[in-house]
């Protein structure tokens, strides 16, 4: 059963690997990170290298600077009372 898992999972990098096209790397991690990644891989059927990929593909969407860009300037000709505010406040 652990063989077939293990399979499956290589297998799935592989068609992971030539469906897009993808650059090897290396990179060092803590010993527990990597020990970490070992377990939960095994718990999921999954390998460390897609565990990998699917975490810096989450870090690069939450940081993507386009979205900031497309949000520049959604309060152009938005006026704003800042007097008014002022006031408000000293209230």
């Amino acid at each position: 059963m652990l063989i077939i898992k293990s399979i499956k999972s290589i297998i799935k990098d592989i068609v992971t690997i030539y469906s897009n096209i993808m650059f090897k790397t290396q990179l060092y991690l803590p010993n527990s990170a990597n020990e970490m990644l070992d377990k939960l891989a095994k718990k999921i059927g999954s390998s460390k290298s897609e565990l990998v990929r699917k975490a810096v593909d989450e870090f690069l969407q939450k940081y993507d600077k386009t979205k900031l860009k497309e949000a520049y300037g959604i309060w152009d000709g938005y006026e704003i009372d800042l007097r008014g505010m002022r006031d408000d406040w000293k209230r």
